[in-house]
């Protein structure tokens, strides 16, 4: 379902609004407004080759590894199907974190 562009700005000015508001608006017994949900991430942002991996000094994006930022090498099939093993258990833990 494409929502149209997300304006990350307003959404973090309306946050500052709230906690800066957050005292006065206690003090005076009114209600602190909800703080916003976190907008979804873009469609264009969530495929494999996009999603970059930082494990310690070692970075992997798009099946290759990166030493600092530099390209060292690409993955075998063994460590492909490691990392899709990996992918596959972190989506399922971002599930039940998100209830």
């Amino acid at each position: 379902m494409n929502m149209g562009p997300v304006s990350i700005g307003c959404v973090v000015t309306k946050i500052e609004e709230a906690f800066d508001n957050a005292e006065e608006r206690e003090s005076t017994n009114s209600t602190v407004p909800p703080v916003p949900k976190r907008p979804m991430i873009p469609s264009f942002c969530t495929a494999p080759d996009t999603i970059m991996y930082i494990f310690g000094s070692c970075t992997i994006q798009n099946s290759r590894v990166y030493v600092g930022k530099t390209y060292a090498r690409d993955l075998d099939q063994n460590e492909k199907k490691k990392m899709s093993e990996f992918q596959h258990k972190m989506a399922e833990r971002q599930k039940v974190s998100e209830g």
